[in-house]
């Protein structure tokens, strides 16, 4: 597999300016729509296999308590597995991630 490289610096804008949004946004739903959307982004654009090396090093790399570690890395997952389902294909990130919260399938406290 190759590395990442600056094919994602549109998926990193895109989380960059999710950050800015809401700066204060931390372990709550404003994070994991970040997550979600994030990870939506780089798979549309990227692929899974190369969106997942790039979200999983981001992740290690961070100094989060093991809960949030393991509610980004969720929250990830499930804004790859929902940009890769046809069902979404028309629509985007934000509004995915509106559904996702919806149903229950994002993380929205560490656990």
């Amino acid at each position: 597999m190759n590395r990442p490289g600056w094919q994602v610096l549109p998926a990193f804008f895109s989380s960059l300016s999710a950050r800015l949004a809401d700066p204060y946004a931390h372990d709550d739903t404003g994070d994991a729509r970040r997550h979600f959307r994030w990870n939506f982004k780089m798979t549309r654009d990227l692929g899974a296999e190369r969106a997942t090396a790039f979200a999983n090093s981001h992740e290690v790399s961070g100094d989060d308590r093991p809960a949030e570690h393991e509610m980004d890395l969720h929250n990830n997952a499930v804004g790859r597995a929902m940009a890769r389902d046809p069902r979404f294909s028309d629509l985007s990130s934000e509004e995915v991630a509106k559904i996702a919260l919806r149903n229950g399938c994002l993380q929205t406290r560490p656990k």
